[in-house]
């Protein structure tokens, strides 16, 4: 069953520490309240408005990004997604690996978030899927998996994800990296267009 997330307004802070701990088994990371709280620093000034532009963090190559976050773990799911929406993401959460082919195909997001270890189909057979699309050829899909397999990963590797994430990560973590992934996949794909007219 797949669903737009709801507007997570200001729960998200507590529902991240309340799941975190959960996804951690039982106790965040040492240092997570710290992270935390630079977090909602950074939130708080992030509403403040600036005579310059802020270079400490990447800036978003577009607004209202759409991704497509498939994950069979509803503690997982429901974190990220509530903090990727305060992030000014739209989200898709998915939780079945066959649904989400269909919901890529109708919605093209511009980066889907695939957990390796899922029901029925698993995230490379999904992948397989989706690139047999030619709308969603070029979208980036990022592996999400706490394997630590090598065979595993690299299996995952060979399949052509964009790139691999291990968990556990922190949402502000999951949020940096879509962000400077789509914008790694969009400056590949305007110098692909440029050579195409150069005719190289």
């Amino acid at each position: 069953r797949c669903d737009r997330a709801r507007d997570a307004g200001e729960r998200h802070c507590t529902a991240w520490r309340a799941r975190g701990a959960r996804t951690h088994g039982g106790a965040a990371p040492h240092d997570a309240r710290k992270r935390a709280d630079g977090a909602r620093e950074r939130a708080r000034a992030a509403d403040e408005p600036r005579p310059h532009a802020d270079e400490s963090r990447p800036a978003m190559p577009h607004d209202q990004l759409l991704v497509l976050l498939v994950d069979n773990h509803a503690d997982n799911r429901e974190m990220y997604a509530e903090y990727l929406q305060t992030r000014g993401f739209r989200v898709i959460p998915c939780s079945d690996s066959q649904a989400s082919i269909d919901v890529a195909r109708r919605s093209e997001p511009d980066i889907i978030l695939l957990e390796l270890r899922m029901f029925g189909m698993n995230g490379i057979q999904v992948l397989r899927e989706l690139r047999k699309d030619p709308a969603l050829a070029d979208v980036p899909v990022v592996a999400l998996t706490a394997s630590v397999m090598t065979r595993e990963r690299a299996a995952a590797d060979a399949a052509g994800f964009t790139e691999l994430l291990p968990k556990p990560f922190f949402p502000e973590d999951l949020a940096t990296a879509i962000t400077r992934i789509i914008a790694a996949s969009r400056r590949a794909s305007a110098h692909d267009g440029l050579r195409d007219a150069r005719g190289v």
